[in-house]
Parts: structure tokens; C-alpha cells; sequence
């Protein structure tokens, strides 16, 4: 049984085009899967998406951002933390959370 768990980004990118849609296409065939996603506009030119992937360890994580960084589109990809991952974190527990 594999077990999946959620990650949270901040994905700044390029308001053109397919843009989102080679995002969403590029983290599918990641294989990670979105389960969440809001957007804000920041004058016309690009746009501020808070993501909410799953993944399945360090590993398939480090690879989905690989692949999401080669999109011509991307501009900048953040990595959040909620406060339960991060209480899990400091208490040692959960290193699939370790950036």
C-alpha cells in the first residue's frame, strides 16, 4: 500500500497561455496528483498559484519539482509548510517533510 501525503507550494508563473495547463499536465505526469489549487493575479503578467500536491516520499518530491522547474512558464516555485507539518518535523517524526 503505498501512502501519499500532501505538500503545500507557492508557484509563481508566467499569466499566458497553457501555462496552467502544462503545469497541472506536468505534475500528473509526475505522477503526484493536485489536489488543491487557488490563484492570485499580480498585474496581468503573472500569477501567484498556492498548490496542494501529493507525494509519495523525498524523492518523487524532489522529481515533481525537477519537472515543474523546466516549464519556460515557471518562474519561481516555494515550498510551505502548514503547522502540523511543522510541528511533526520538530518533533522528529515525519522526515518526508524535510526539504
Amino acid at each position: 500500500v503505498s501512502r501519499y501525503f500532501p505538500i503545500d507550494l507557492q508557484v509563481q508563473i508566467l499569466n499566458q497561455a497553457d501555462s496552467l495547463a502544462s503545469l497541472a499536465s506536468t505534475v500528473s505526469a509526475a505522477h503526484a496528483n493536485i489536489q488543491q489549487v487557488a490563484a492570485e493575479d499580480h498585474d496581468g503578467g503573472y500569477f501567484n498559484l498556492k498548490l496542494t500536491i501529493t507525494i509519495r516520499n523525498r524523492k518523487h518530491l524532489a522529481n515533481v519539482l525537477r519537472a515543474m522547474h523546466k516549464l519556460p512558464s515557471v518562474i519561481k516555485i516555494n515550498r510551505t509548510k502548514t503547522p502540523l507539518q511543522a510541528a511533526i518535523y520538530d518533533r522528529g517524526i515525519g522526515s518526508v517533510f524535510v526539504d
